[in-house]
């Protein structure tokens, strides 16, 4: 099928919205939960918490990366509004993620008891601490000082879309395109190494979002075993910020027992991501060729 040319009508709906393609399949978009995204994103920009909770901040990220995924699936991505919206989401997205990785790191450190090495714990832990109201703060900033124009194109784009399920109209649509590349780069069966394995899990993120705003049952497990990949990776690469934090920052630098603690436990979660990488692999590259069969 070309969809490279590829275009979509928009059936009369509320939710989910159905999109019609030219050689008449369909594909179905939850809109009740784009919309949810859209106000969640609005409320926390309105509120710009001064000491937000780790669980507002992994709101705030997973709201904006599904807005920007829905955004891409309907292919409205480049419209004037959801352009520049979606440059200014990037870069609070990019401070609420410092924001993240210092609360998961703190939350490991914090776990752990040490015996001699806690004054290194200790130590560890008042940098941390510093550099989260450092970036709490710079988080704050951007949201007060970009929120109002934020919150009026999050507001524009979510007319736009009621708009575009009460009306029938044709709209380009490249996601299938998209759809395809992720497919291509996450089941390839180039080797993947600790060099690799992070912008692997990136790939693996972007799939998964554009396929849970896909709407589609029938990924319901594929969905889990990206979820799956991501977790392990993303576990992995939080212990080695870790480690390199704590390799620049101790005193004792790689003889500290803190150090070697982190080192071994690096090692061990990446032999554990790779090993789910590459059988989530396996599962998407035999899904793929099921689908590839039935059809």
């Amino acid at each position: 099928m070309g969809y490279s040319k590829a275009f979509f009508s928009v059936k009369p709906s509320t939710s989910p919205l159905i999109l019609e393609l030219i050689d008449g399949n369909t594909m179905a978009f939850d809109l009740d939960r784009i919309q949810k995204d859209i106000r969640e994103l609005r409320e926390f920009l309105k509120r710009a918490p001064k000491q937000p909770t780790p669980e507002q901040i992994h709101s705030l990220r997973t709201h904006t990366r599904r807005f920007e995924a829905s955004l891409q699936a309907l292919s409205i991505d480049s419209m004037p509004n959801e352009r520049q919206l979606l440059r200014n989401l990037a870069k609070l997205f990019v401070r609420a993620g410092k924001v993240r990785d210092l609360d998961v790191l703190t939350g490991y450190l914090a776990e752990m008891r040490m015996g001699d090495e806690n004054d290194c714990r200790v130590q560890l832990l008042e940098y941390l601490g510093a550099e989260h109201a450092r970036n709490i703060q710079r988080l704050r900033s951007f949201a007060v000082k970009h929120g109002t124009m934020l919150r009026h194109r999050l507001k524009r784009t979510a007319t736009y879309l009621e708009r575009l399920s009460a009306a029938d109209c044709a709209v380009p649509e490249d996601s299938m395109l998209s759809d395809i590349r992720l497919q291509r780069e996450v089941a390839a069966p180039g080797r993947l190494t600790r060099n690799n394995l992070h912008s692997y899990r990136l790939k693996v993120k972007e799939w998964r979002y554009m396929l849970q705003v896909k709407n589609d049952p029938a990924n319901r497990q594929l969905i889990e075993a990206l979820g799956g990949m991501k977790d392990a990776i993303g576990e992995w690469h939080d212990w080695q910020k870790l480690l390199t934090l704590a390799s620049e920052h101790l005193p004792h630098g790689p003889e500290c027992k803190l150090v070697r603690l982190f080192q071994k436990t690096t090692d061990h979660e990446l032999k554990h991501a790779l090993s789910v990488a590459n059988r989530g692999r396996k599962y998407i590259r035999r899904s793929l060729t099921s689908i590839k069969l039935r059809s």
